[in-house]
């Protein structure tokens, strides 16, 4: 395994009521991440949320 730095692109954030993100997966489409009581999605050319959903997401 040849092994190298990760080159940062761009970052989100701050999200309105979110201290931590503890997981992070891309449908294609959004950027969704758990955060807490919420599944939250964003668009990453915007940068905008698009859902949230109430459900325990502490992973």
């Amino acid at each position: 395994m040849i092994r190298s730095p990760a080159e940062i692109l761009r970052e989100y954030g701050p999200f309105p009521g979110v201290d931590h993100v503890h997981g992070v997966t891309f449908d294609g489409q959004h950027v969704w991440f758990a955060s807490g009581g919420k599944l939250n999605a964003f668009d990453p050319a915007s940068g905008k949320t698009v859902r949230s959903i109430d459900v325990a997401a502490h992973a």
